[in-house]
């Protein structure tokens, strides 16, 4: 349990990341509403911890302007690691509960959002949030009437790996499985989450089949230009025949116009409650640079803290 003398003038929390040892970004954020209500729990000793995990993610919309944000989960989480470490902090004008996450993944990101969350990463639920194509080399795409698609290094319109899928207008790609794809753990209120590039007048159409005359298309519009990250959910599309979502065999994608793919995953509805909830948010920006998020490098160690502020008045 946590006291002290005085009264509670005000909560916020800042993300400190530190690229091996050294500080290379900080953000200050609200909390969200749930994180309000984990806050005080875990000032009253009625809650174990007030966030067990952190999430990482390349989407960069803006929460919420009220008091407390709204989000419930990342636009597009890319990965989940555990808080390692907690303990107290203090400065001359606050107190803080100070939570360290240290990033294992070797994979590269364009990091713009960090998520901190209540629950541990050993839950179930985050096996479920699964990636279906992270569009590098190596995914089992086939072209179809086509020019053969090209992966693009180096390039700053992706933000997941070393690389996106680049399609034109005239692209379609076709993406077998020798043994099926699982997408039984997909629940009607879920989404397919999307992170791509889109060129002017673009969108892009993802049918999953099960047989050939048992699929479902989903359309993908960007509304405007730029890097998007877009999710529709799974029951907004009524599939024709008897669509067999735990044996998916066939994936084909069809864009209209210039599209980088750059990740398609499962994105599960996550009930607001203060067990598995998301109870701060940030989105990375530099307004010096504007700049938004860091890059990850292969292979580089990330520690990230999230110091959650107790402003104190004394009475």
């Amino acid at each position: 349990m946590i006291g002290f003398n005085g009264k509670m003038n005000n909560m916020n929390g800042i993300y400190r990341v530190y690229e091996d040892g050294i500080l290379i970004a900080e953000q200050k954020n609200k909390l969200t509403v749930l994180g309000r209500a984990n806050a005080l729990k875990a000032m009253l000793g009625s809650t174990q911890s007030f966030a067990s995990s952190l999430g990482i993610g390349i989407d960069r919309s803006e929460n919420s302007s009220g008091n407390f944000h709204d989000k419930t989960d990342l636009g597009f989480n890319v990965g989940k690691y555990p808080v390692i470490s907690s303990s107290l902090g203090n400065t001359a004008t606050y107190d803080a509960l100070v939570y360290t996450a240290r990033i294992t993944d070797q994979s590269r990101y364009r990091i713009t959002e960090l998520g901190l969350f209540a629950n541990r990463v050993t839950s179930g639920f985050e096996n479920e949030n699964q990636v279906i194509f992270d569009f590098e080399e190596g995914d089992p795409f086939t072209t179809t009437n086509v020019e053969p698609y090209k992966l693009i290094a180096d390039d700053p319109v992706f933000r997941i790996g070393n690389s996106c899928l680049n399609m034109t207008g005239s692209n379609s790609l076709a993406v077998w499985s020798s043994s099926t794809i699982n997408l039984g753990n997909v629940a009607p209120y879920d989404d397919f989450c999307l992170a791509a590039y889109f060129g002017a007048n673009a969108a892009l159409t993802i049918k999953f089949e099960s047989s050939t005359d048992a699929y479902a298309t989903y359309t993908f519009t960007p509304g405007g230009t730029g890097y998007k990250v877009i999710s529709v959910s799974k029951s907004s599309v009524t599939p024709t025949g008897n669509l067999d979502w735990s044996k998916i065999n066939k994936i084909t994608i069809d864009a209209g116009g210039q599209v980088y793919l750059d990740g398609l995953r499962v994105k599960k509805y996550r009930t607001p409650d203060s067990t598995e909830g998301l109870v701060s948010r940030a989105v990375l920006y530099d307004p010096a640079t504007s700049q938004y998020g860091i890059e990850k490098k292969f292979g580089s160690i990330i520690d990230i803290q999230y110091l959650l502020e107790v402003m104190l008045e004394t009475v």
